[in-house]
C-alpha cells in the first residue's frame, strides 16, 4: 500500500502482549525526552491497541501522531493511515486528537 501525505501516521508491532509493556514504557519515555510537553499537547499521541488474528496468542500495535514522525522513525515505525478508534488505548496524548483534520497536524 502506497502511503499519500494525508497518511502520515506511523505504526509499530511490538509483539507479544505480555511482553509488550516495557516497549510501551520505552516508547513513553523517548517521546516525553523529545517533547516534554506531550502529555499536555494536543497534536501529540501515541495509542496502542492488542491484536489476535488466530485467537491463541495477542500483539500489540502502536500508532504514532504525525507530529511525533522523528520518534517514530527512530524506533523503526512505517508510515501508515490513521488508525481508527475500535479497541485503541491511550498511551500518550487524548483520542481527539483522532478526530483532528490531519492536514493540521
Amino acid at each position: 500500500m502506497e502511503v499519500t501525505k494525508a497518511q502520515n501516521w506511523y505504526w509499530k508491532n511490538l509483539g507479544d502482549a505480555l511482553q509488550a509493556s516495557a516497549a510501551l514504557q520505552q516508547i513513553r519515555q523517548a517521546v516525553m525526552s523529545h517533547y516534554p510537553d506531550a502529555q499536555h499537547n494536543p497534536q501529540i499521541a501515541v495509542f496502542w491497541r492488542q491484536i489476535s488474528d488466530t485467537g491463541l496468542h495477542c500483539e500489540v500495535n502502536v500508532y504514532f501522531s504525525p507530529r511525533l514522525a522523528m520518534v517514530a522513525k527512530k524506533m523503526s515505525a512505517l508510515p501508515c493511515e490513521r488508525p481508527d478508534e475500535s479497541g485503541l488505548e491511550c498511551l500518550l496524548g487524548c483520542l481527539d486528537l483522532l478526530a483532528v483534520d490531519n492536514d493540521r497536524l
